[in-house]
């Protein structure tokens, strides 16, 4: 905690809670560097709160996690996703994708 401070820390620890995480790495490695956390926030709340809905979010989000092998964005995602409707034979449709997109709705394809 000391690293992060208290406000930093309670942030960190909320946002862990609020995406049902052990932590938030991302969040205790920026509140290192107190003015660049506070900077990220706004703009990593503007990037989640998009104009997609947020099943079609979480669905880009692993998509590209998984084309890139992101292994801490799709552990990260997987959970979220869930949350917002997209169950594991989703998910997995999006993993194999095209093979696999005949389990994916049109407007999850793109079509």
């Amino acid at each position: 905690m000391r690293e992060l401070g208290l406000i930093n820390w309670v942030l960190a620890k909320f946002g862990a809670r609020t995406v049902s995480a052990p932590e938030m790495h991302l969040f205790t490695t920026l509140g290192q560097h107190k003015r660049l956390f506070w900077l990220w926030l706004p703009y990593s709340g503007a990037l989640l709160r998009g104009r997609l809905p947020r099943a079609d979010t979480e669905l880009v989000i692993l998509r590209v996690a998984h084309l890139r092998s992101c292994e801490y964005e799709l552990q990260h995602h997987r959970r979220m996703a869930r949350r917002r409707g997209l169950d594991e034979q989703t998910q997995e449709a999006i993993f194999n994708w095209p093979a696999a997109s005949n389990r994916l709705t049109p407007a999850s394809r793109g079509c």
